[in-house]
């Protein structure tokens, strides 16, 4: 079923009027009306109709371990320091260093939660702190 805000088409420059804004309102607010978010968008809607858009950015990172980093233990965290690499086209290339937190208890061989010089890929969780997991084993 067509609604009203599907005739809407504004473009850059348009002078928005009362009754435009007010159809928005009237299909955000309808209870059948259907919010998406997209690629970079996440889209809720509340039980009173309100509409909260938030951009989403979810980046990671190859590094390699500058040194052993630990293992964690019990419900403590491993720790460590990753050297950022960055894809310049052909190669990575060193960028910066980080301090990381480790989750796994599991060892390699050597017995570091991840041995220096080995590859891994950096995650930021929501409080900002960097998460590493290995690309390779042993």
């Amino acid at each position: 079923m067509p609604f009203d805000a599907d005739k809407l088409d504004f473009k850059r420059g348009d002078v928005l009027k009362a009754a435009d804004l007010q159809t928005l309102r009237d299909a955000i607010l309808r209870p059948d009306s259907e919010i998406k978010g997209g690629v970079g968008i996440d889209a809720r809607k509340g039980v009173r109709g309100s509409v909260q858009l938030t951009a989403v950015q979810s980046l990671g990172s190859v590094g390699v371990a500058s040194g052993d980093i630990t293992p964690r233990s019990g419900t403590t965290p491993g720790t460590g320091t990753v050297s950022v690499k960055r894809y310049d086209g052909t190669n990575l290339i060193a960028s910066h260093d980080v301090d990381v937190l480790n989750a796994s208890a599991d060892t390699m061989t050597g017995g570091a939660g991840i041995t220096s010089g080995k590859y891994v890929w950096i995650g930021e969780d929501a409080d900002g702190n960097l998460w590493v997991a290995p690309l390779e084993c042993v």
